[in-house]
């Protein structure tokens, strides 16, 4: 099908269109909720962040856009600590789900922005 375009090189467009509409720097943070394969915010997320914070450097307003059900509740003062040295306001984009973990980044930043849909939720440390 030769009119379909690489799903790689449209999510890189909407992220420059993000980045034009906000005027700021977008780093997409998702987790797998597929069973059987799912995925958590986990301390092995932590490094993979900051060579991206590096990547782009300083900056005034860095978007953090992120899907997530959840994970480890010890990792999210590290990432947002982490982001706010990069930037002087720091927002996060909620499409959907930012649940327990990703509650709390969520709540560490400046602004969060929320789709229709979106949701946060309470958070379940067991």
């Amino acid at each position: 099908m030769a009119n379909e375009q690489n799903p790689c090189v449209m999510r890189k467009e909407i992220i420059r269109q993000i980045q034009s509409m906000r005027s700021s720097k977008v780093i997409a943070y998702v987790t797998g909720d597929r069973q059987p394969i799912t995925s958590v915010i986990a301390e092995d997320a932590v490094r993979p962040l900051y060579e991206h914070l590096l990547s782009i450097g300083k900056n005034e307003k860095i978007d953090l856009f992120l899907y997530s059900r959840g994970g480890d509740v010890s990792v999210p003062w590290r990432i947002v600590s982490m982001f706010r040295e990069f930037c002087d306001k720091f927002s996060i984009l909620v499409p959907y789900k930012a649940y327990s973990a990703a509650t709390l980044i969520s709540l560490g930043a400046d602004k969060i922005i929320m789709g229709k849909k979106a949701e946060l939720s309470p958070i379940d440390p067991n």
